[in-house]
């Protein structure tokens, strides 16, 4: 159904002319893009914001990175992210407009605006005064139940995104959030659940770690650290940035300073990692239903980690739009 199988349904009846893409203009006249502002950089690409010369509406297009060694295989990444996107339609799966490109590889696809990443948007609405604290933790249920429904909507199709972090999930002004970035998305197959990591290591979930192959459950795990960093404005293992094997060393914060540890195996970094997941929610995260449900989604056992479907019925996650709208400034 992904990668290579998938005909491009979608691309015949794209709304936005490709012929149109040339001539869309910058938005910012200190944009370092010839046609855009770049809004961020990935290992495959860049995000450039554009408006649509005709209906002057936001697009952004992700185009591959500028490389003779590797340019081909950038393509190739997001020719398997344009083909699976032809076949995602959900209110909070970000939705392609078209793409650039042949049948060996895809130059740039264009997608909807989707606004701010999460992280962004938690930073911007870090205000802790009593007047906006109870808005605050409404639209954060809000945008995170809409990322469980997100979520639901891949799995039920025996999809996993494989890359869920905050920089993955665009909020707008209308508080709608959007998964995006799905060049690690894949079907579960029993020929690729062993299929080699390839998401971000903070983010990673014990199933990676111990090579126990990919399940819903590896995402539940990365949707914990989101929602630990939503309500939290931190990363819960931020020390695993850019530590991808064994043996390695953490440099970790104590009393009398920092302090460098050495992992010989997973079993001993899975009895850290425990261990820093009770520590951090138990100690950082007050409201209590939440507590129990970051302790649940961060299990190591991925038996343990409650499905989406379940997280979507939550108590919890139970605001409605309309009761959020009366806060919104």
């Amino acid at each position: 159904m992904l990668a290579s199988e998938i005909s491009s349904s979608k691309d015949s009846i794209s709304p936005l002319s490709v012929s149109r893409l040339s001539a869309a203009s910058g938005v910012s006249s200190g944009s370092n893009d010839s046609s855009g502002l770049i809004l961020g950089r990935g290992g495959c690409g860049r995000a450039i914001l554009k408006i649509d010369p005709e209906t002057r509406q936001l697009l952004v297009e992700k185009r591959a990175h500028n490389d003779t060694l590797l340019g081909p295989r950038y393509m190739q990444v997001l020719k398997r992210e344009a083909e699976a996107l032809g076949h995602l339609s959900h209110p909070n799966i970000i939705n392609k407009l078209g793409h650039t490109g042949d049948a060996r590889w895809c130059e740039s696809i264009i997608l909807e605006f989707g606004g701010v990443d999460l992280g962004r948007w938690s930073k911007l609405n870090s205000s802790h005064e009593d007047a906006a604290l109870l808005s605050r933790k409404k639209k954060q249920k809000l945008l995170l139940k809409q990322v469980v429904e997100g979520l639901k909507y891949l799995h039920d199709q025996n999809l996993i995104h494989r890359d869920i972090k905050p920089q993955n999930i665009l909020v707008d002004a209308q508080l709608r959030a959007r998964i995006c970035d799905f060049g690690e998305l894949m079907e579960l197959t029993e020929e690729n659940i062993f299929h080699q990591a390839g998401d971000t290591p903070e983010y990673r979930s014990p199933d990676q770690w111990t090579g126990a192959g990919w399940s819903p459950a590896s995402d539940m795990w990365s949707f914990g650290c989101v929602m630990y960093h939503v309500l939290t404005g931190k990363d819960i293992l931020p020390e695993l940035a850019n530590k991808t094997q064994f043996p390695m060393t953490l440099y970790l914060e104590e009393d009398d300073g920092v302090q460098a540890y050495y992992f010989e195996d997973k079993n001993e970094l899975l009895g850290w990692i425990d261990f820093e997941i009770v520590r951090k929610v138990m100690g950082n995260v007050t409201d209590p239903q939440a507590k129990t449900l970051l302790l649940n989604l961060l299990s190591i056992d991925p038996g343990k980690r409650p499905p989406a479907g379940y997280l979507k019925a939550h108590p919890w996650f139970n605001v409605d739009r309309p009761e959020i709208q009366n806060y919104l400034p």
